[in-house]
């Protein structure tokens, strides 16, 4: 008797067709690869002419820019008379770029600390109150009570150095 390993079957219908199928599945699959790798291809391509496209641009805008600064700098000024045709033309330098100015102070008084500003502040609003109620008194009782507000009439214990804490927190002389 005969191994029935070792005999040859001649395959069944089913599956000769579904080893055609596989075949035409292998060869489609490739054919897509091959099309995947074409287009990568072309678009690699596309991207370098895109790339060559910009800076050519970029080349054309700097050149429009140099010949309109050429042209700019080339034209006559009318400033009223005309020049002689015996002076020479120099033609212009254009002005290198500089960083901006530094800010300058005004020379006038130096800023007030936030201290004297309320300080100040608190002188009018008393001065104000004083002159609404004398206003029922006559003009000599506003004057009277106005007169203490000016600067030199000032309670010494507004000083900083008369006991009170400058703005910074602890007073005077404490350590």
């Amino acid at each position: 008797m005969a191994n029935p390993k070792s005999v040859k079957t001649k395959p069944s219908a089913g599956m000769q067709r579904l080893a055609a199928d596989a075949e035409k599945a292998a060869a489609r699959a490739e054919l897509a690869k091959q099309e995947v790798r074409a287009a990568r291809a072309s678009l690699k391509k596309a991207r370098k002419s895109l790339k060559a496209a910009k800076k050519a641009a970029k080349q054309a805008r700097k050149k429009v820019a140099a010949q309109a600064a050429i042209e700019k700098a080339a034209k006559p000024k009318a400033v009223g008379a005309r020049r002689s045709s015996s002076t020479s033309v120099t033609p212009e330098r254009s002005k290198r770029a500089r960083g901006a100015a530094p800010k300058r102070k005004p020379a006038g008084k130096p800023q007030q600390s936030a201290a004297d500003v309320a300080r100040s502040v608190i002188k009018r609003l008393a001065v104000t109150k004083r002159a609404d109620r004398g206003a029922g008194r006559g003009e000599a009782a506003a004057k009277k009570a106005a007169a203490p507000a000016s600067e030199s009439a000032a309670p010494p214990s507004d000083t900083p150095g008369a006991g009170t804490p400058p703005a910074g927190g602890t007073p005077v002389g404490a350590t």
